[in-house]
């Protein structure tokens, strides 16, 4: 869990203004490189905080993509809760992650839940309706009714 590893001194005379992190780990990244996770924040008033708040997103948008990979690669609808979820628990104010979760629990049975996931993306980000509406032209398993009944819905 690199959230523990993530700490702060007092800075220099001008206080804390940047962090960074770079964790390695041999032939982990790119091209072969050791560099497994290098994330920066400069110049912002509380930086610590603020990379934590990346480092986050960046576990939870690797979770989604995690979950993604579960349902599209394996059809594994309880393995794409588990890190849709994940996501969720690191980004709560990410519709993504919320919409994600709303599609993997109604693969796996779970409609109520799903649409509960939903609605929680539409409430972060009423803007992601469409998005929302076209779930069933680009993914046959999923009823078009029941988008419907979860566009029809009010929060």
């Amino acid at each position: 869990d690199l959230h523990g590893v993530v700490g702060g001194g007092p800075g220099d005379s001008r206080g804390q203004q940047s962090a960074a992190m770079l964790v390695v780990r041999a032939g982990a990244g790119p091209a072969n490189t050791d560099r497994y996770l290098e994330l920066r924040v400069d110049d912002h008033k509380q930086p610590i905080a603020e990379l934590r708040r990346v480092l986050s997103l960046h576990q939870g948008y690797a979770a989604l993509r995690r979950a993604n990979d579960a349902w599209y690669r394996e059809k594994n609808a309880p393995e794409a809760v588990r890190e849709a979820r994940r996501a969720v628990a690191l980004m709560p104010e990410e519709d993504v992650a919320h919409s994600t979760l709303g599609t993997a629990l109604y693969r796996a049975g779970d409609r109520e839940a799903a649409k509960q996931a939903f609605r929680k993306a539409l409430q972060l980000n009423p803007k992601i309706r469409p998005i929302i509406a076209s779930l069933p032209e680009r993914n046959p398993d999923i009823d078009p009714k029941f988008v419907q009944e979860v566009l029809e819905e009010k929060p």
